[in-house]
């Protein structure tokens, strides 16, 4: 079978499309030259139990917690936002819209204050979000 050209079915990507959204503000001074945003859900939604026979049960694991993680130039005053929400312990709405993929959740909460560096040039400063009820939906 010959694999039929589907350029025409692809949409562009543009990453300044992508809005993230905190707490209420929309987070910018991204890092370059890493993903500015990643999604990670903690668990499969469906694990395989089989036994020495083969037979095998399936579990639907209705768990929906996952990480955002956001890679921030460390120049960025959104720096400031999520470090002062994380120092807080402060549960926050997040919002994740990339074009195809839209992510959210009500309840999140920034794990810990990133790691830092210095050095030639500015740094990158990772913020993990553990996030309650993520959802994910394609559009």
């Amino acid at each position: 079978m010959v694999n039929a050209n589907h350029t025409s079915e692809m949409r562009t990507y543009d990453a300044a499309q992508i809005t993230l959204v905190v707490d209420g503000q929309e987070m910018y001074g991204f890092k370059g030259g890493t993903d500015s945003v990643s999604v990670a859900y903690s668990s499969d939604k469906v694990t395989a139990d089989p036994d020495s026979m083969g037979t095998t049960v399936f579990s639907i694991n209705n768990k929906s917690d996952g990480t955002i993680t956001v890679n921030l130039n460390q120049q960025s005053p959104c720096c400031k936002k999520l470090g002062d929400i994380c120092n807080s312990n402060k549960v926050v709405p997040v919002d994740l819209n990339a074009g195809t993929e839209h992510t959210w959740s009500a309840q999140a909460y920034i794990s810990k204050l990133p790691d830092m560096g210095y050095g030639d040039n500015a740094g990158v400063r990772t913020f993990a979000i553990k996030a309650a009820d993520l959802q994910t939906e394609y559009i």
